[in-house]
């Protein structure tokens, strides 16, 4: 897959101090991405210039949803990779995804772990990120904070991202997975826990967990985004 093109999605609203770090490891990438496309949501801390100086700008209306799919579809590459702006891949990220491409794979993920800081401000963090990895590995799907990618055309025939407030990354993920084998990337991938210690570990995995359960069960995704706006 020597001549295999990847392009990366970031979807961003308000990051103009985590994506500056996002950017730096994306060129530090071997191979490095065939272009960076950053998906705007109506940033208003200087987001948008930032990434106009650095990558290719989108601008969509305010989702996650919306905004990687404004960016997929002006994207040249023979893949996608939705990587979050607190994200920090490590150098060998596209190369583990040319391989699990070059194995087969419609698409995947990646192991993520926590920055150290974060990792160490709670006792439960490092329990949570090892739930999260073995999840991943049991079901063989992954999440948006996992950095989903897919060869571009599994992406479009799954229909992309569906237009939902949430769970629109696990959508995805299992329309990719149906169609054929999705792999996770040993990464890690370094994401951020600012979530989970903003709002309390166990309270916040409680609710994820509660969500994702009712989310199996049938309950609309706009109904579940208002409980999770709800709860910070």
């Amino acid at each position: 897959m020597r001549d295999f093109r990847i392009s990366v999605v970031v979807p961003a609203w308000n990051e103009a101090e985590r994506l500056p770090r996002l950017l730096d490891a994306l060129e530090r990438c071997d191979p490095p991405p065939c272009e960076v496309i950053v998906a705007d949501g109506g940033s208003e801390d200087g987001t948008a210039g930032l990434a106009a100086r650095r990558a290719t700008l989108v601008r969509a209306p305010r989702g996650r949803a919306s905004q990687q799919n404004a960016a997929a579809k002006i994207a040249s590459g023979d893949a996608l990779w939705f990587v979050h702006a607190d994200s920090v891949p490590a150098p060998s990220a596209l190369a583990e995804i040319l391989s699990a491409l070059d194995d087969g794979a419609r698409g995947g993920c990646f192991r993520i772990a926590f920055p150290p800081a974060e990792r160490a401000a709670h006792p439960l963090m490092p329990w949570i990120e090892r739930g999260i990895n073995l999840r991943t590995l049991v079901t063989r799907r992954g999440t948006g904070d996992q950095g989903l990618f897919a060869r571009a055309d599994a992406f479009r025939q799954a229909g992309g991202f569906p237009p939902w407030p949430l769970f629109e990354d696990v959508a995805l993920a299992s329309a990719i997975g149906g169609s054929g084998r999705f792999a996770v990337c040993r990464g890690p991938l370094e994401t951020s826990a600012r979530r989970w210690l903003r709002h309390g570990a166990a309270r916040t995995t409680a609710l994820m967990w509660a969500l994702r359960i009712a989310y199996l069960a049938g309950t609309p995704p706009h109904r579940l985004a208002r409980i999770w706006s709800a709860a910070g």
